[in-house]
């Protein structure tokens, strides 16, 4: 038995020399682009950069190196949102001990093209390329309007809400502050991270809004709340005439404050410390009215029926919101065939119980999936059908 022990560590220090002589490898996903010649296929540890440069793409803006797969971070994986970018500034001996051997993904987005405005100073959208020029530095603060149905990827999305195709363009999911209008038109396949926004937020005396807009053959997945529409909302924001047949996806759902929503993931716009109140718990409290001048989520004349992905069984899906502190759901109708936690919303919850609020009318979902924490109501798919919502 001693004998084998020693054995096997001769082997692993034999292998771990081999390793330092050697080097680790890295690994390239161009998706339609071309290599740098100057990119390291492998390293060596030490105290010098690892300069990764930008592969190109003819007629393509890159987005970015993405870390897909390392043998020495378990939480990196085919999903992964981990940008190279992080490691810019770190020595390859941590780049070693952090990702040792690993592969690198290039994303590749639209040209951007900044769009014209009319009169009131509202951006007019024409086509693909300026919906990336309106957000060329990940946010937008004003007022957009869509003029066309904007298709960034065609054929997206199989029957069953899985990606169709490969080299697709990436979406960069930015933040909105402001008036997003739709004017009746839809958006056709975006690939993004948290949703067609990251974060919709305002100032307290405004309210940002999205309206009259659908969208449609989109895939969304990340690392965080995800939401077709939006990953999160931080301030009064009204969300009136929209809705989505996409799917999404929160990978890291197996943690408590992670999830995804069909339409939202995750409201928060009370920010009170309430250091006097009493803490609210994850419960399902009664509805709660608002309190005066107290900043809410409308959402009106909305649905999803896309697909939601649970593959590990977190429960952390909802069909419209995954998690809110103030909202209102008017019109609103869920009937997504993807079994979720709740058909409308997940969570309920704030940090003080007078932030609350909760109020629904003519809210319905598709009864194989239940509604514990709102009063929507059950339909069968033939009642969706025949125009009973």
């Amino acid at each position: 038995m001693f004998f084998r022990s020693k054995i096997l560590y001769l082997a692993i220090v034999i292998l771990a020399s081999l390793n330092f002589v050697f080097g680790y490898t890295i690994s390239y996903e161009l998706n339609g682009g071309i290599n740098h010649p100057e990119n390291p296929t492998e390293y060596e540890i030490g105290d010098d950069l690892l300069n990764i440069f930008p592969p190109t793409r003819e007629g393509y803006q890159f987005l970015g190196w993405y870390i897909i797969q390392s043998n020495a971070n378990t939480d990196i994986n085919l999903n992964s949102h981990y940008k190279y970018s992080n490691y810019n500034s770190k020595s390859k001996n941590t780049i070693a001990k952090g990702l040792g051997h690993f592969t690198l993904s290039a994303r590749w987005g639209l040209i951007p093209q900044i769009p014209k405005q009319d009169m009131r100073g509202c951006y007019l959208i024409y086509t693909a390329e300026e919906l990336y020029g309106l957000f060329k530095n990940n946010y937008f603060s004003g007022c957009a309007s869509l003029q066309n149905d904007i298709v960034v990827n065609e054929n997206l999305l199989n029957e069953n809400g899985r990606i169709n195709k490969e080299n697709y363009v990436w979406w960069l999911s930015p933040d909105l502050r402001g008036t997003f209008e739709g004017n009746g038109f839809k958006i056709f396949g975006l690939r993004g991270e948290n949703g067609l926004f990251s974060e919709i937020y305002s100032d307290y005396s405004e309210k940002s809004s999205v309206r009259n807009l659908g969208i449609e053959d989109s895939y969304f997945s990340g690392n965080g709340y995800v939401g077709s529409i939006a990953g999160t909302i931080t301030s009064s924001t009204e969300l009136i005439n929209i809705y989505s047949t996409s799917t999404v996806y929160a990978e890291k759902e197996e943690s408590f404050e992670l999830g995804s929503g069909g339409l939202v993931g995750f409201i928060e716009v009370s920010y009170r410390l309430c250091l006097l109140c009493k803490p609210n718990q994850d419960v399902n409290p009664q509805y709660a009215p608002r309190q005066e001048n107290a900043p809410y989520v409308k959402i009106e004349n909305a649905y999803f029926s896309g697909h939601i992905i649970d593959e590990m069984n977190h429960k952390k899906t909802a069909g419209i919101v995954f998690k809110a502190d103030a909202v209102s759901l008017t019109n609103v109708y869920n009937s997504s065939p993807s079994n979720v936690s709740d058909a409308i919303i997940m969570y309920h919850s704030a940090i003080c119980e007078e932030d609350l609020y909760l109020e629904t009318e003519n809210v319905f979902y598709v009864n194989h999936s239940d509604s514990n924490l709102t009063k929507a109501t059950p339909l069968t798919v033939e009642q969706f059908r025949n125009g009973t919502a």
